[in-house]
């Protein structure tokens, strides 16, 4: 039995994605854990992710699920191949925390260059200023 009473998180269960690899179809990246930077941990709490502090995941998020899916089905995207290019999708529930606050959207970049390129993301919080940018698209 879990300690939480048997309940599972919605971090662990809500966001299985079946996808047969982990590339962008878009950028031909590949999906990177960057160094588990935005990993969570027991002790997460949302303060911190104040500051300069990185957004983390909660505690058993299906991290690399979570942001192949938005690589693969983005709500929004911008930027330019092969610079960086930039994803966003709303997940609809907590992912984990970003600025102090609960974050619900997944936030992915693809970036490297022509040879080195990779995605990873994080979970992000709707006051982000990353996604009052103008420049958000709806993908083809």
């Amino acid at each position: 039995m879990q300690a939480n009473g048997g309940l599972a998180s919605r971090a662990q269960h809500d966001y299985t994605v079946r996808v047969s690899h982990t590339e962008c179809p878009r950028d031909g990246c590949d999906w990177s854990s960057h160094g588990g930077k935005h990993k969570g941990h027991k002790h997460l709490k949302r303060s911190l992710t104040l500051g300069s502090n990185p957004a983390k995941y909660l505690l058993g998020a299906k991290v690399r699920q979570i942001e192949t899916m938005t690589a693969h089905a983005p709500h929004m995207v911008r930027g330019d191949f092969p610079s960086k290019t930039e994803y966003c999708r709303n997940m609809e529930g907590v992912l984990g925390y970003d600025m102090g606050q609960s974050a619900s959207y997944s936030f992915v970049e693809c970036s490297g260059g022509d040879v080195a390129r990779s995605f990873h993301g994080r979970p992000m919080a709707s006051d982000n200023p990353k996604l009052a940018a103008s420049d958000w698209v709806q993908p083809e």
